[in-house]
């Protein structure tokens, strides 16, 4: 599937090679909160982690979809503590360690999931 990474504006600084690199990866991932949820690997576009009095940067992401990234009520912009509920985490910051543990070799913690066996599906 086509995936890419969209930085967003407002307050994270000026992206450098080694991060727009680093985003691709995160990209490539397809939207964490789809596979956590069974919904299979979708097409993922870079949330920028708000989490406490962390500053946004271009290292604290997470792959979303559109539609769980700002596109409906069960989004990270509309409602996120619902759809961290729904995923079974606390915060986005445990959603950021399956990230990483994933692009370090581990399975996500989800039944073992290996998400390199799972089909990309299509999403309006």
């Amino acid at each position: 599937g086509g995936v890419h990474a969209c930085a967003e504006g407002g307050g994270v600084t000026a992206i450098t090679t080694c991060q727009s690199g680093y985003l691709d990866r995160v990209a490539q991932i397809g939207c964490i909160a789809c596979v956590c949820l069974g919904f299979g690997r979708t097409d993922a576009e870079i949330h920028h982690i708000r989490e406490g009095r962390l500053a946004r940067n271009h290292w604290m992401v997470l792959p979303l979809c559109p539609q769980h990234h700002r596109g409906s009520r069960m989004s990270v912009h509309q409602d996120k503590r619902a759809l961290l509920t729904q995923i079974g985490v606390q915060s986005e910051l445990d959603l950021q360690a399956m990230v990483i543990g994933y692009l370090n070799g581990e399975k996500l913690p989800y039944g073992g999931v290996d998400i390199t066996d799972i089909e990309y599906v299509e999403v309006d």
